[in-house]
């Protein structure tokens, strides 16, 4: 367990650090003073779509954008002349040396009611194509959500006790430093070992202090009827996003297999046809990576994706089944700031 001084210093920190780099970038890129790096495009993550909420303790802020922060990303990278195009359509512009870019492409992961009532509009009005990644286990109410879970709870409390399985962990939550600490230690908890066990005692210990983790998924989630009419509208594409938004490194040969496999058999029994994209729970290098991507290769999905933040790269023969997502993220709903990632230019100077 991390001192909870540590992780309020970590968030308290990280935000202002990222908010100062990416004024530079912003400034470096509107005046040229470093050459552009903005390859072939942009897939962008997203997850909620809704009005801004205003708790002060809000873990999930990162996951929320608002409908007029989508609306002015689009418009913003228009005027930089970046074309949409739907996620299926990105391997031809890759493979295309002679294809006019950059392209924008939208993604928005698990399946939120919210991307039905929010994003749909925007995307309705601009004429754009999207992604919608949805977990199957969220969508037939067979799994919870325990990033959600644990907000609630952790807003409830003024203190925990809690054994998910490494360790009888006794923490306050009075204090706002608290809560983000409490909040960090289970997710780290939740991460680190057997998923479906600890999701299973961190549910029970939700029901213990009056919070059904059933009823989160029930408030936030689509159902597979509302999916289903979802999936119909022209611009949206549903893709495959496991079952139960496991930590996929955590798990075997075999139950990697039936969670891609049997996710894409779940939504093409709901939404009427096959998902042939695929996105991996977290994404980041540590929740996939080569027996992941071969997998999802092997199963047959046209191409998966990330959440290893980059552009798209100029060269054709990249990985489909790695392709790197942006975040659009809720702490930098700044268009300027969507412009600066864009270009490339703070991943390619990271790598320097």
């Amino acid at each position: 367990m991390q001192h909870p001084l540590t992780l309020a210093l970590r968030r308290i920190l990280k935000k202002p650090i990222i908010h100062m780099g990416l004024e530079v970038v912003s400034v470096a890129s509107h005046l040229n003073l470093i050459p552009k790096s903005s390859g072939k495009g942009v897939v962008f993550t997203l997850h909620r779509v809704e009005p801004q909420p205003s708790p002060l303790f809000n873990p999930s802020a990162h996951l929320s954008i608002t409908p007029e922060f989508l609306e002015k990303t689009i418009l913003a990278l228009r005027a930089e002349n970046y074309t949409a195009i739907s996620l299926g359509d990105v391997p031809q512009h890759l493979a295309n040396e002679q294809s006019a870019g950059p392209i924008m492409a939208f993604t928005l992961d698990d399946g939120y009611r919210n991307n039905m009532e929010y994003a749909l509009p925007i995307f309705k009005k601009h004429n754009i194509p999207f992604t919608v990644f949805a977990c199957s286990g969220f969508i037939n109410r067979t799994h919870t959500m325990w990033w959600e879970t644990v907000e609630y709870l952790t807003n409830k409390v003024d203190h925990l006790k809690f054994d998910l399985g490494r360790g009888m962990r006794d923490m306050p939550a009075r204090t706002l430093i608290e809560k983000y600490a409490l909040y960090e230690n289970i997710g780290l908890d939740i991460m680190a070992g057997d998923q479906t066990e600890a999701i299973e005692r961190l549910d029970s210990l939700a029901m213990q202090n009056g919070i059904d983790p059933k009823h989160i998924v029930d408030d936030l989630m689509m159902s597979a009827h509302e999916l289903k009419l979802f999936s119909q509208e022209p611009l949206v594409d549903i893709g495959a996003h496991t079952v139960s938004h496991c930590n996929l490194t955590q798990i075997s040969n075999e139950e990697l297999r039936n969670e891609l496999d049997q996710s894409r058999d779940d939504i093409e029994h709901i939404v009427g046809y096959r998902p042939r994209h695929f996105a991996y729970p977290y994404g980041k290098n540590d929740n996939a990576s080569s027996r992941e991507f071969m997998m999802a290769k092997q199963l047959g999905f046209d191409l998966s994706v990330t959440t290893e933040p980059d552009v798209l790269s100029e060269n054709a023969g990249q990985d489909l089944h790695a392709l790197h997502r942006i975040s659009l993220n809720g702490y930098y709903q700044k268009p300027r700031y969507v412009k600066a990632l864009a270009s490339g230019l703070a991943f390619k100077l990271k790598k320097l």
